[in-house]
This record gives structure tokens, sequence and C-alpha cells, in this order.
């Protein structure tokens, strides 16, 4: 698949697919969304991008997390329920 065609698919320029290889990471809820994209399994990317292991829960996980504030935790948790479901 090509990065037009995955742009295509998530509805996002082929830029900032680029970008995503290269310099800046995507947002946890798009992560999902090129998980489902490219018919990988349920938190694969999450995992490869460190955000979640087989070994830490989803609680244990942000609430570890000093960066995350209030609404990044309600985005992380809404994303992981997602995966649950």
């Amino acid at each position: 698949m090509s990065m037009q065609d995955l742009a295509d698919r998530l509805h996002v320029s082929r830029s900032m697919i680029h970008r995503w290889t290269t310099t800046r990471e995507p947002a946890l809820d798009m992560l999902v969304a090129i998980e489902r994209a490219l018919g990988l399994p349920k938190g694969d990317l999450l995992r490869g991008a460190g955000y979640v292991s087989d070994l830490v829960t989803v609680r244990q996980a942000v609430a570890a997390d000093p960066k995350l504030d209030g609404p990044a935790r309600r985005k992380l948790m809404a994303v992981y329920r997602e995966l649950a479901g």
C-alpha cells in the first residue's frame, strides 16, 4: 500500500503520512485507525509505539505517565476501551 493509499483510507494528506514516518508520531486515535486500515491486530501499533505492553494494564500505563493531563488521559482511555471492544 502506498502512502497515498493509506492517506486516502485515513482521510489525511499524504504529507501527514510522510511526517508520521519521519518526524512526528500519529495521535493515539489515529494509531487505531492505521491498524484497521492495514489489517493489523488490535493494539499492535500501541505496543510498538511503547504506549502499552503485555505486562502493563491500561489503568497502570495511564496512571504511571506524568505527561498525561486530564484530556489526554480521557482520550487514551477511550482508545483502549475501543481496543478492548
